[in-house]
């Protein structure tokens, strides 16, 4: 345990090897996140700011024939009432 720039030994005994915590995290490193998403050229600005007024759902923005559009992420698969 770090802890104001110390390194400290545990109290307790781990629940999973070293060996095994290691292998989960290059699992995880290797991952594909994200794989429906693509990479936007663009940055919106109110990304993780507004929110839908029907539902509260995030609006998401996406770029589509050079024109720039803010939908419910609820309304990607249904209308959202």
């Amino acid at each position: 345990m770090k802890y104001d720039g110390s390194l400290y030994p545990h109290k307790y005994e781990p629940i999973i090897s070293k060996h095994t915590f290691d292998t989960v995290q290059l699992v995880n490193e290797n991952r594909t996140r994200d794989k429906n998403k693509t990479d936007t050229k663009q940055t919106f600005v109110f990304s993780g700011i507004l929110k839908c007024a029907n539902c509260g759902c995030s609006i998401s923005s996406y770029e589509q024939k050079g024109r720039v559009y803010m939908r419910c992420t609820k309304a990607k698969n249904i209308p959202c009432d």
